[in-house]
């Protein structure tokens, strides 16, 4: 297995930079500790001291809105106020406490009302204990707000019950419709709301569940609640969840490595890792947010897989005699991992960033921000680990790891029942693939806010009864504008109506107002007959100078040119909000000549902004696995490769899309970014698979025989890290959110079926092939001026002829080596010289010569460039003897490397075949005249 493990190891710049490392550790860990000691001072205001990183709770950064339309929502915002509303409910729970309608119940709530409104951060506190209600005085009518002798009024109750009574300006919004609840409408700092801030939502509970005394239990809910609670819930994911999952990492790792290395080191080079991407991160002023939150887990995944490939390495080559020393370990291992490892954070870094081009902000900053994150990963695992594995390294040969000759048994029947049944297996992932696609189409794209809590936490319980009590809690708006005066013309507000009605049938809606309900109860009661819209300009401009002008000011503006119909949703699933959206878009585009109505709030935009995410995240996918796909095609110089290649990433994707499609689970920005883990993780096993199989397949000369072997090279390190970082995502599982906990489920089960894919479908998928790597292609060495001096290549490029020389076999001799043996024939010869074979002369002097009557007769001394063994090649018998005179080193094919060469690069096998036709009709005419010559033997 020693020689499955080496690369090429020709002078190049990663040979040099893997000796710098190995022979100047204690510099590296100097950069290493300059560089942390910088991220601390970033990352850390060591004054308190506190973490400068904080934590964006707001939903904004989900948002895709563009410009115009954030424009939009600030003029809404501006004209009518916004929708940072809190809702705080008191609902009498004993029958022996006052009712809320009482005189009692009325200073409860005014007390509560009161108290919320004194709070810094609250602009404003409305409930019906302040609410302008309309009474008749003196034969009067008046809009005021209950006093103290209405308190002392015994019918009070009974009063209010009227008045509330088919009011939809009171009934649903400021009590409930059993008239056994109240309601305090609360608008909250713009500002305070956006960042959910923490300690204004636990004033507001503390202050409702204080004035809620016996008797009544209170419920808060809004968006500020929402957010603030989201925030407390990702930071206790972070306190208590990353805790947790270091502890399970570190037994796991101890379990398989026997050592502190195994545990001490890879756990290093991962918070290293996340030390500086979080100091970069602060250091530009970012936050962490719902998506970026997901950071974290995807580098520990791609931290571990690259430390398990080194550490792996690095206990294998401690086994070997000529590794014993630290020095030359560390350096052949770099020479070996370095490759695979590049180009492996290469390759995930690209495909990350292809979702920078998404709409939404904070699927562009988990972009760029894990790809920083996986650099950062790969930098540490060839320097750092290397360096601290070369300080504490000794010269004693370890034993093998737990599991290792085990799994080096089973890997060896495993790759022969992959070759054995291999079109079954490449069969069946085709019917698989298909399937996969066919459940993806089922995956619905969706998304909720309030759902990711469990249903007994306090922020879902609140928002549920409020939402049942009140009719609705995700406030949405229609915004509709016309011209100066527009909104008191009778067919444009009996229009508004109609979309009311339209608007309050629909399952989604719990509640909803507008311009008509305040006009028609003016109407009612300006006039004491039925609440009815105006009927003429004059009486509706009327209606509005004598309505309450603070509650009008919120529904129409002073030119009557725009208005809001404010609704309340009973659900907050983004899918039944886009469902309602799109009902609700034809009754928009129905309204009269000259009114234009728009959709606003932030539900509106939620809504859109999934969907956006959604296709962004597919477009951003099928551009990473292009990206892949053209840098696997680059390193292994070949399309058809890169293509094969790609397949099991392919194949893993549609893996993970199929079972959404099954489970249920919608597609959204949380359950999108597992399938970055899909991608980062499916090409980290392939690259070193395929890195293994080259090398063996070169040793060896055959791919069945490579495909088994590199198996056996890469099976306990995917199979070790796949069972870890399933156990430690399986841990998140435990947290509080429900988004972080299906994170959890999704990438224990993509990990599996990950690894299922590399066992199983990868050695199928590539042991018919001969793989050629960019790092072979340019650490082979032909010598100066190919096309000249060697006629063979005669019309190839450099690159065209290291592929032909990386297809054939690069082998180097002694002197006095027998090359050939005359009589020889194709398919006969000795072990390790089939006649058949044809050598070209790459360095060295070979001597061909021929035994007749018992003396040796040589016929040429042959150098540079020299074919030999063209005759055999052809079929016929060897002609002569050829022997080395010094060191050689020559390039060795026969007709399966032809053949490989004919199916991959056609244009290479045209030339050589030309080229060996050419020498061989020189050859033969050169013996013809020879053998004519009247002094030849």
């Amino acid at each position: 297995m020693a020689a499955d493990r080496h690369f090429p190891t020709a002078p190049g710049r990663p040979a040099a930079a893997a000796l710098w490392v190995a022979t100047h550790s204690r510099a590296v860990l100097a950069l290493v500790a300059f560089f942390t000691l910088l991220a601390l001072l970033q990352l850390v205001d060591w004054s308190g001291p506190r973490l400068r990183l904080a934590i964006d709770p707001s939903l904004d950064s989900l948002s895709a809105l563009d410009d115009e339309t954030r424009a939009f929502e600030e003029r809404v915002r501006t004209r009518f106020g916004g929708e940072d509303t809190v809702l705080v409910l008191l609902r009498r729970e004993q029958a022996s406490a006052p009712a809320p309608l009482s005189g009692a119940g009325i200073r409860r709530l005014r007390h509560l009302t009161e108290s919320l409104a004194a709070l810094p951060g609250v602009v404003g506190a409305q409930s019906l204990a302040t609410a302008a209600l309309p009474r008749q005085e003196d034969d009067t009518l008046v809009l005021r707000a209950l006093g103290a002798d209405d308190e002392a009024d015994p019918g009070l109750a009974e009063r209010l019950a009227a008045t509330v009574r088919d009011n939809p300006l009171l009934e649903g919004q400021l009590v409930a419709p059993d008239l056994e609840a109240v309601a305090v409408a609360i608008e909250i700092d713009h500002d305070a709301a956006v960042r959910g801030d923490g300690a204004l939502a636990r004033a507001l509970i503390a202050t409702a569940d204080a004035a809620a005394g016996s008797g009544y239990r209170a419920h808060v809910t809004g968006s500020l609640l929402v957010r603030a609670a989201t925030n407390e819930a990702v930071a206790e994911q972070l306190r208590s969840t990353l805790p947790a999952v270091i502890l399970l990492l570190s037994g796991l790792l101890a379990a398989a490595f026997r050592s502190w290395r195994g545990v001490l080191l890879p756990l290093a080079t991962i918070g290293l890792a996340l030390l500086w991407t979080a100091a970069v991160c602060s250091a530009l002023g970012r936050s962490l947010n719902l998506v970026t939150s997901l950071v974290p887990p995807l580098l520990a995944t791609m931290g571990l897989a690259y430390c398990a490939h080194v550490l792996s390495e690095f206990e294998a080559l401690s086994r070997e005699p000529e590794y014993a020393h630290p020095g030359v370990r560390i350096r052949q291992l770099l020479r070996d991992i370095a490759g695979p490892v590049m180009l492996t954070g290469f390759t995930t870094g690209l495909g990350l960033l292809a979702l920078s081009f998404n709409a939404v902000p904070a699927i562009r900053e988990f972009a760029w921000l894990s790809a920083l994150g996986v650099f950062f990963t790969m930098v540490l695992a060839l320097s750092f680990l290397p360096a601290m594995l070369r300080l504490t390294a000794t010269g004693t040969p370890t034993r093998m790891l737990p599991g290792e000759a085990w799994l080096q048994a089973q890997s060896e029947r495993l790759g022969r029942f992959d070759l054995r049944f291999r079109r079954g297996i490449l069969l069946g992932a085709g019917l698989l693939m298909a399937l996969a696609v066919l459940s993806a189409s089922r995956v619905q794209v969706g998304d909720s806010f309030v759902g990711i809590f469990p249903e007994d936490a306090r922020v879902r319980v609140d928002f549920e009864t409020i939402s049942r009590e009140l009719g609705g809690v995700t406030p949405l708006s229609v915004i509709v504008e016309g011209g100066p005066n527009s909104l008191v013309e009778p067919a444009n507000l009996r229009a508004l109506d109609a979309l009311e009605r339209w608007i309050e049938q629909q399952p989604e809606v719990g509640h909803v107002v507008g311009l008509p309900d305040h006009l028609k109860q003016l109407n009612r009661l300006l006039s004491g007959g039925p609440a009815v819209l105006p009927d003429s300009r004059g009486l509706a401009k009327q209606l509005m100078f004598f309505g309450d002008a603070r509650t009008l000011a919120g529904v129409v503006d002073r030119p009557r040119a725009s208005t809001r119909l404010a609704m309340r949703l009973t659900v907050d699933d983004t899918v039944a909000i886009s469902a309602f959206l799109d009902r609700l878009q034809p009754q928009l585009e129905a309204l009269p000549p000259g009114l234009r109505a728009r959709v606003s709030g932030e539900a509106a935009s939620l809504a859109r902004s999934v969907e956006t995410v959604t296709d962004g995240q597919i477009s951003g996918i099928g551009l990473a696995l292009l990206v892949i796909y053209g840098v696997l095609s680059l390193q292994f110089l070949s399309a058809w490769i890169g293509f094969l290649a790609t397949l099991p990433t392919l194949l893993q994707t549609g893996l993970y899309f199929g079972a959404l499609g099954i489970a249920g689970v919608p597609l959204n920005a949380t359950t999108s970014l597992v399938e970055c883990l899909v991608l980062g993780l499916a090409v980290d096993d392939t690259i070193h698979y395929l890195a293994r199989f080259n090398a063996a397949a070169k040793r060896c000369g055959s791919e069945t025989d490579a495909a088994v072997s590199a198996l056996g090279a890469v099976l306990r390190p995917i199979s070790l890290t796949k069972a870890i970082l399933a156990a430690g995502f399986l841990t998140l599982t435990l947290g509080e959110l429900e988004n972080q906990i299906v994170f959890g489920w999704l990438a224990a089960f993509t990990l599996l079926a990950a690894w299922l894919v590399d066992v199983l479908v990868t050695p199928a998928f590539m042991s018919g092939v001969r793989v050629v790597s960019l790092w072979d292609s340019l650490r082979v060495n032909l010598g100066r001026h190919v096309q000249s001096t060697i006629p063979l290549f005669a019309g190839l490029s450099d690159r065209q002829a290291r592929l032909f020389a990386l297809m054939s076999r690069l082998e180097s001799y002694p002197p006095g080596h027998r090359l050939m043996t005359e009589g020889e024939s194709a398919g006969g010869g000795t072990k390790g010289d089939p006649a058949g074979d044809a050598f070209v002369l790459i360095d060295g002097e070979c001597r061909v010569w021929i035994e007749r009557e018992g003396r040796e007769i040589e016929l040429n001394r042959v150098g540079r460039g020299a074919v030999l063994g063209e005759t055999g090649y052809f079929g016929q018998k060897r002609q002569a003897n050829v022997d080395t005179l010094g060191p050689v080193r020559l390039l060795r094919f026969d007709d399966a490397d032809q053949e490989r060469i004919c199916r991959r690069y056609p244009a290479v096998a045209a030339r050589v075949f030309l080229n060996l036709n050419r020498i061989q009709a020189e050859r033969r005419s050169q013996t013809a005249a020879l053998m004519a010559a009247p002094e030849h033997p």
